[in-house]
């Protein structure tokens, strides 16, 4: 879909982008909340006691879902514009930089200083890539579509940790506050729902067909 619009509207293929940003960004703050909220608990249920003081390794990491996100975007979107020796240029650099920050985040601070340079490196590629002159008219907006959707899902991981000493309540009240800070921002608002009804609309049609 991107690869034809980039030849035939580049206006819908920086929408198309934008909306599936937003959208993934969406999806992936339920699970991310749950992590930030209940992580020990998941690591326990998955791995046995043994594991369940690495919660917050699990609720660190799960932002790199967030980044996954907006970077599946960018990623399939400069392909499709044929930018991909810019796109390989950043990846190359920031590989390196992320092995120097882990190497450097695991002497210091063991596996919570290396938990922490995975996000850290994955958030400045992105941002290298909608700065860069190359790369940035098509990477901006769609970083800038999952912004206000990111910051319900920060909303709802501060609420989770603030109160992950009672993991089931605090899944409860993450996940409120995210769904409410979706509204808060605008996320998710009537044109929005709309858009996605007469999505599964077309899909229940095509089924049918």
């Amino acid at each position: 879909l991107m690869a034809g619009l980039h030849v035939s509207d580049t206006e819908r293929l920086r929408r198309t982008a934008s909306r599936s940003a937003r959208y993934l960004v969406v999806a992936v703050g339920v699970p991310i909340t749950l992590c930030c909220a209940a992580g020990g608990e998941i690591m326990r249920l998955l791995f046995g006691a043994a594991f369940a003081d690495t919660g917050h390794l699990l609720a660190i990491l799960s932002f790199t879902v967030l980044l996954s996100a907006t970077g599946t975007v960018i990623l399939n979107l400069l392909i499709a514009v044929h930018r991909e020796a810019a796109l390989f240029r950043v990846t190359l650099v920031f590989a390196v930089i992320g092995t120097i920050l882990a190497w450097l985040g695991i002497r210091f601070y063991g596996a919570t200083g290396a938990a922490i340079a995975v996000v850290a490196t994955s958030s400045a590629a992105q941002l290298a890539l909608a700065t860069m002159p190359q790369t940035g008219e098509y990477a901006r907006p769609a970083l800038y579509a999952g912004f206000r959707a990111a910051l319900a899902v920060c909303a709802g991981a501060a609420a989770g940790v603030a109160l992950s000493d009672h993991p089931f309540v605090a899944s409860a009240v993450a996940l409120s506050v995210y769904a409410l800070m979706l509204v808060v921002l605008g996320v998710a608002n009537r044109d929005e729902w709309e858009f996605v009804r007469m999505l599964f609309a077309a899909a229940r049609g095509g089924n049918r067909g």
